[in-house]
């Protein structure tokens, strides 16, 4: 009987299933939710630095113009709503943006929202 029992293989399939699947899906939906940080973050930068360079090239715009700028660069991402800051001196200009990342999937990793910036410093 105890022989028989060491020697059945019928179910190892489904129990080694059963305790790969949850790391599999760890791991698939932290590539996924990585992967939208990624994009998120390039967006942000590339809308900080068309921003920037909107104000560099039209002197008279002011911080709430530029902030516009920011939001309508924000290419796929309409929704979302970063912290824009500008800062403008007469030798230099600073357009900052930051927002903060929720995963999509609650607690699969152990630390919360993440805050996403980008920063382009031009001179005038």
């Amino acid at each position: 009987m105890i022989r028989r029992l060491t020697t059945c293989r019928r179910a190892s399939t489904t129990v080694e299933f059963a305790i790969l699947l949850p790391v599999m899906l760890g791991f698939m939906f932290g590539i996924i939710e990585f992967g939208r940080a990624m994009w998120i973050k390039q967006t942000l930068q590339y809308a900080v630095e068309s921003a920037s360079r909107t104000a560099l090239a039209d002197a008279t715009l002011g911080a709430g113009a530029i902030s516009g700028a920011v939001s309508a660069a924000l290419l796929g991402l309409q929704g979302l709503n970063p912290v824009i800051t500008v800062t403008s001196s007469p030798t230099q200009i600073t357009v900052a943006a930051s927002y903060n990342f929720t995963f999509l999937v609650p607690n699969l990793l152990p630390f919360g929202p993440i805050t996403l910036t980008a920063q382009s410093n031009l001179p005038r």
